[in-house]
C-alpha cells in the first residue's frame, strides 16, 4: 500500500475498530476499518484475502476502492452484528437508492453471501423507477431474468441517460438493437396512412415518460378521430413491449 495513503488515514470507523482484529482495511476516502479475519473467510469468497505481500501480523493495512459508506454497509454483513445493533443487520429496503447501487455492486464483487440475497430483491422492487441503474447491475453480474425486465423499463428512458448509465461492457451497444427493433415495431404498429400532430404529440409525450403532457394533447372535439384513438396509446405501447424478443437474445454481429 501507498505510505502517503496510510498517512492520510487518520480515522477509524466508529463500528468496525477491533483492537484484537488481525486484518485492516482502509477505503478509497481514508478511513480504517478493523476485522477479524475469520469472517472474511465465512462470510465472502473472494477479494477480501489478505494481500500475499502484506505482513504477517495484519498491520499492513489494504486499500479498496470504494468509500467509507460503502464499506460500513458490506462489512456488516460480514461480520456477526452484535447486540448494539439488536443483532441486525442494514436495512437494505430502506437505504437511499444511489447508496444502495453502490452497495450491491461490492456485495456482487466481493461475494458477500449475505447481502446478495436482499440487494436482488431491492433491484426487483426498484426495476420500475430505476431501470438504467437495475440493467446495468444485471446484466454485469449475469442476472438474465432481471435484465429482461429492465431492459423493458428502460425503452422510455431519455438516450442521455442510456449513455450515461449503460456502462458494462457490451451493453450499450445491445441495448441500442434493442431500442431499435422497439421503434421499428412501434413505426410499423402506427403506419396506417393516417396522420395527426395532436396524436403524435400525445404519443411523443408518452415515449419521453412526459406522462402528464397527455392530457394536454387531448383532441379538441368529441369528432376528432384522436379522441377514440388517443386513449388507447397507453396500452399499444405497452402491448407492443411486451412482444419484443427479450432482451437475452438481443445478439450483436
Amino acid at each position: 500500500m501507498d505510505p502517503a495513503s496510510t498517512e492520510k488515514a487518520q480515522r477509524k470507523s466508529d463500528i468496525f475498530c477491533d483492537q484484537d482484529a488481525d486484518v485492516v482495511f482502509v477505503s478509497s476516502d481514508n478511513v480504517l476499518f478493523e476485522i477479524n479475519s475469520i469472517h472474511l473467510n465465512l462470510s465472502t469468497s473472494i477479494g477480501l484475502a489478505r494481500d500475499s505481500n502484506a505482513s504477517d501480523d495484519g498491520s499492513d493495512p489494504i486499500l479498496l476502492p470504494e468509500s467509507f459508506d460503502v464499506l460500513e454497509v458490506i462489512f456488516q454483513f460480514i461480520e456477526p452484528p452484535p447486540l448494539s445493533r439488536n443483532y441486525l443487520q442494514p436495512a437494505i429496503m430502506d437505504m437511499e437508492p444511489t447508496l444502495f447501487f453502490r452497495v450491491a455492486e461490492a456485495a456482487e464483487k466481493y461475494v458477500v453471501y449475505s447481502a446478495l440475497g436482499i440487494c436482488f430483491a431491492r433491484m426487483g422492487i426498484l426495476v420500475t423507477e430505476y431501470p438504467l441503474d437495475v440493467l446495468n447491475h444485471s446484466f454485469l453480474h449475469g442476472h438474465v431474468d432481471l435484465a429482461d425486465r429492465a431492459a423493458r423499463e428502460s425503452l422510455t428512458q431519455s438516450l442521455n441517460d442510456v449513455a450515461i448509465k449503460l456502462t458494462a461492457p457490451d451493453l450499450l451497444r445491445r441495448f441500442i438493437i434493442y431500442y431499435s427493433k422497439y421503434r421499428s415495431m412501434i413505426n410499423t404498429d402506427n403506419d396506417d396512412g393516417t396522420f395527426c400532430p395532436r396524436l403524435a404529440a400525445r404519443y411523443q409525450a408518452y415515449q419521453r415518460t412526459q406522462r402528464e403532457l397527455l392530457s394536454k394533447v387531448n383532441a379538441e372535439t368529441d369528432e376528432c378521430y384522436c379522441e377514440n384513438r388517443g386513449s388507447t396509446i397507453v396500452e399499444a405501447v405497452v402491448g407492443i413491449r411486451n412482444c419484443l424478443p427479450k432482451f437475452r437474445d438481443m445478439h450483436i454481429k
